[in-house]
């Protein structure tokens, strides 16, 4: 099963959400994305790309993406939402030094567990209720994927499937 395509379109749009205020937008196309059929997989409903930039944040590359559920979870009050990013780092040291950085930050909350065997290192984090959250460093790549408000159609397994084929 394909799990991620090749970038082909979407122009990144410069007033958009995701792009941090001090980054410039860029024409760069990453290898993987996380695809729409995917992302109605993890949200267990139909839904939509809202939003998706590629940009130069300092030397890193960095596509972004926002797939929201078409309508609130009548369950849950919640609407679905799914950010992706990947980066691209200028070596393997910066990856790692950011990898870290995240990692430390969260390390001692509830819910966080590494992952052997997914990329270079990873670990994912869920408070069990309302996210849920991986983060991936493979060389000089890394992505971050988070359901932020999951719904009572969110799939998790859908998820780990998605980001265990990453790499």
């Amino acid at each position: 099963m394909l799990i991620f395509t090749s970038f082909l379109g979407c122009t990144p749009t410069p007033n958009t959400t995701l792009l941090p205020s001090h980054a410039k937008t860029i024409d760069w196309k990453p290898k993987v994305i996380l695809t729409l059929t995917d992302a109605e997989r993890i949200l267990g409903e139909e839904g939509h790309l809202d939003e998706a930039v590629s940009y130069l944040d300092g030397n890193t590359k960095v596509y972004s993406a926002k797939y929201s559920s078409n309508q609130q979870d009548e369950k849950s009050g919640k609407t679905g939402t799914l950010y992706f990013m990947i980066e691209e780092y200028e070596n393997i040291e910066a990856a790692r030094s950011s990898y870290e950085s995240i990692r430390a930050s969260n390390e001692r909350a509830a819910g966080v567990v590494p992952l052997a065997g997914v990329g270079s290192e990873a670990y994912f984090h869920s408070d069990g209720e309302n996210f849920l959250f991986v983060l991936i460093r493979n060389e000089n790549f890394m992505i971050r994927m988070k359901v932020n408000k999951t719904t009572s159609h969110t799939d998790e397994a859908a998820f780990r499937e998605v980001y265990v084929a990453f790499w």
